[in-house]
């Protein structure tokens, strides 16, 4: 009997600090130090909530710099890939549609659906060669919108980890922002 009073005793011991106090003082201190972060990551045009810098978004109007394709169309609720083997024919036929409507020359990120269909970053090669189309939309000239891509390109991380890329709503955001039409 021992035995199982001691053990139920440190089952409820055990659960109140893991399963409560633990995650509270985590809660508690990450929203301390990293308010922004642990709020989503939200980002706000004046007192509106526009997205998160997490979640990628739908942009459908030349004006604007598109995400990478997604096979869930950007809801979050069903977060998840085509699940479609390389040797499938609807995978084939998608990625033939996205070259046919951006070219052949399109950078792959673009050609390729993204593998969470929420990914909100794409690679600044693929910012850059919606430039001239974002440009033309707004009556720009095409080195400023050059230049807001690489104002907004984030560097590998820690220097050698992935490849640079661009927030896709940071880069909108900061278009609307800059040039306001």
């Amino acid at each position: 009997m021992n035995v199982v009073i001691t053990s139920l005793r440190n089952l409820f011991i055990m659960t109140l600090l893991f399963g409560v106090l633990y995650p509270l003082a985590v809660t508690v201190i990450g929203g301390a130090i990293f308010p922004f972060k642990s709020g989503g990551s939200l980002l706000r045009s004046g007192d509106q909530i526009i997205g998160s810098e997490l979640i990628a978004q739908k942009f459908e109007d030349p004006k604007y710099f598109a995400p990478r394709s997604s096979a869930i169309d950007f809801k979050p609720e069903s977060s998840g890939a085509t699940q479609k083997s390389a040797t499938s024919s609807d995978l084939k036929e998608s990625y033939e549609e996205r070259a046919k409507a951006l070219g052949e020359q399109a950078p792959s990120d673009l050609l390729w659906a993204s593998g969470s269909g929420l990914d909100p970053h794409i690679s600044v090669e693929s910012a850059l060669f919606q430039a001239q189309k974002v440009a033309n939309s707004r009556n720009l000239r095409l080195e400023e919108v050059t230049k807001l891509v690489k104002f907004v390109a984030e560097e590998r991380f820690l220097g050698f980890m992935g490849q640079p890329r661009v927030n896709v709503l940071r880069l909108n955001q900061l278009l609307n922002k800059s040039h306001q039409r």
